[in-house]
């Protein structure tokens, strides 16, 4: 149906709608002489007569059109007709934060997350100056424009900090997923800081994918935001920082006062916070950086900045601005110097690439590639990351074939007869499979094989074949090896379309994380003797480790000792595998 408002016209259709809430529904309406886009939003008939809603809508008009701030919503008309009103809101065609977390089904990278919530902060830091709560913040009431920055929309449920005549009743309103404690239990007695606390559960949502406290009903997500502590964002998204945790589970307070004092002081913390993670990074980068680059990017860093006052005591050093020097040394037997890059008397690996189906009751045209790995010791780990320490001697005794390329979805299919890929191609590697996932592949091809034995790589014959013969974390030439967030474009990309390694193996950076047999955990190597002989991880363990790095990380996460895990049970949009294989016995 097509209908004209005011000076908008409007197709009324399901296809046009962009959206509804408790508070009206919302579609894309074109101006009649400009015509140019904007968002109309209108009470449904049901709620048209109810007094009270229409007062809230009224209220809605008013409290948006006075804020005036980059990120909240323009208000640009408020229409009345045949005692109907419409609100006229400037289109954003990026859609909510809800819509990309819920596309994502991972984690949002933590760069966009703190651009967007420090762009909330500053919002609703403002709408507070000027005496408006906003009370109902949300992933669905954000929203982003075309460049990419977010804005605050849907004032409807605001409060006036001197007018309370709205919520006088005591009910609490707001969605329970997204409420402050104060706010389900007294309602009339919030201020400010609920703003803060709601907040801080979108930053939340962001960096894990889903909020802290769930329930099958109201009541119960209600109980826990006012009963229970949230969970571990880091046993979520363990590339989460303990500082940023911190931050959020501060936001998270169940008393406001032991939260932020306002939004205000929210967004100075997460600033301070990428400041001092933006130090830490030059002074441990084991890329050689000009003295001219170096003070371009310091130059970017409010040095003045008091930062042994910033919240969560961050203490940072006075800053060399001298150029890092990455040492190419040669490796002796000991000491081994940290993020250094040298080539070690290893064996090499043969040249003899299986590209046969063996006795695999698959296609024809699925062909799988191994390299052939001979037996050697290598130096694995490093000194520099706590999981990663210390840097150690391990003996790999036993030869094996190793995958030339990860799995890719035509490998997948052929045996699974399903795929589970976010990225769709044949020639793309597969993910979003678990590591049980995997398992279940193997077990697939073990049944069909009377020739080999498959499985995943253990940790250490991982690193030993992504190494090739090198020691030391080098990702100077990072871009002609691996797909990483630098050169990604936000997808996966065809196997093998980077540069191989020096022993035939494709993508063993980048492009997807690769998971690996053995359990996860962070002390790990500190347990293992000086020469470990086929190290096979600990005997038990909640997580289990993946490898490599991927398209949605940086480079850092690319580097040769980088351990990560997952759930056994967890599907990513970056993690795949890739397979090992030795014949079997007998």
């Amino acid at each position: 149906m097509r209908k004209q408002i005011g000076s908008w016209i409007v197709e009324i259709s399901k296809e046009n709608k962009l959206g509804e809430g408790g508070m009206g529904e919302v579609y894309l309406a074109t101006h009649s002489k400009l015509e140019t886009p904007a968002a109309i939003k209108f009470l449904p008939s049901a709620l048209a007569n109810d007094s009270n809603f229409s007062k809230r809508f009224t209220e809605e008009a008013k409290t948006q059109a006075r804020l005036k701030h980059p990120n909240i919503a323009l208000i640009m008309d408020c229409v009345e007709e045949n005692e109907q009103l419409f609100l006229v809101i400037e289109y954003l065609e990026g859609g909510t934060i809800a819509d990309i977390i819920d596309k994502a089904k991972s984690p949002i990278e933590q760069t966009k997350a703190l651009k967007w919530i420090k762009q909330v902060l500053s919002a609703l830091n403002y709408a507070h100056q000027k005496g408006v709560i906003h009370r109902d913040i949300k992933s669905t009431n954000i929203m982003l424009d075309q460049h990419g920055n977010a804005k605050v929309l849907d004032f409807g449920i605001a409060l006036e900090m001197n007018d309370i005549r709205l919520t006088k009743t005591g009910v609490s309103v707001g969605t329970p997923h997204y409420m402050s404690p104060e706010q389900i239990r007294r309602p009339k007695d919030i201020d400010h800081r609920t703003d803060v606390y709601s907040t801080a559960i979108v930053l939340y949502e962001l960096l894990t994918g889903k909020v802290p406290f769930d329930g099958d009903s109201d009541f119960d997500v209600k109980f826990a935001q006012v009963q229970e502590p949230p969970p571990s964002l880091r046993n979520i998204n363990p590339f989460i920082a303990q500082e940023l945790e911190e931050i959020i589970i501060k936001g998270l307070a169940k008393d406001p006062s032991q939260r932020y004092s306002g939004c205000g002081e929210f967004l100075q913390v997460v600033e301070n916070y990428q400041k001092v993670e933006l130090v830490k990074s030059i002074k441990s980068s084991p890329v050689a950086i000009a003295s001219s680059d170096l003070q371009k990017i310091m130059d970017k860093i409010d040095l003045s900045t008091d930062f042994g006052k910033f919240e969560h005591n961050y203490q940072v050093t006075e800053i060399n601005k001298q150029p890092l020097v990455q040492q190419s040394i040669k490796l002796e037997p000991q000491p081994i110097k940290p993020n250094s890059i040298v080539k070690l008397n290893l064996p090499l690996a043969s040249n003899n690439v299986n590209s046969q189906n063996e006795d695999l009751s698959l296609p024809n045209d699925v062909k799988w590639e191994f390299v052939h790995i001979k037996a050697g010791e290598f130096n694995m780990g490093s000194n520099n990351i706590e999981d990663e320490k210390p840097l150690h001697r391990v003996k790999i005794s036993k030869e094996y074939e190793l995958g030339k390329y990860v799995v890719t979805q035509k490998q997948w299919i052929a045996v699974m007869n399903r795929n589970t890929s976010h990225f769709v191609g044949s020639t793309l590697p597969v993910e979003q499979v678990s590591w049980e996932n995997a398992q279940e592949f193997i077990s697939k091809l073990n049944i069909m094989s009377n020739k080999y034995l498959y499985s995943l790589p253990t940790e250490a014959e991982w690193e030993y074949a992504a190494r090739a013969g090198t020691e030391g974390n080098d990702i100077s030439n990072l871009d002609e090896i691996a797909w990483y967030k630098t050169n990604s474009e936000n997808k996966t990309h065809e196997v093998g379309s980077k540069k191989v390694n020096a022993w035939g193996l494709y993508d063993m950076q980048g492009n997807v994380y690769e998971w690996c047999k053995d359990n996860y955990h962070v002390s790990y190597y500190r347990t293992r003797p000086s020469l470990d002989i086929d190290p096979e991880g600990p005997a038990s363990g909640t997580y289990r480790v993946r490898r490599g790095g991927c398209w949605l990380y940086e480079s850092a996460y690319c580097s040769l000792s980088h351990r990560s895990h997952n759930w056994p049970n967890e599907q990513v949009w970056y993690v795949g595998f890739r397979l090992l294989r030795r014949p079997k016995q007998g």
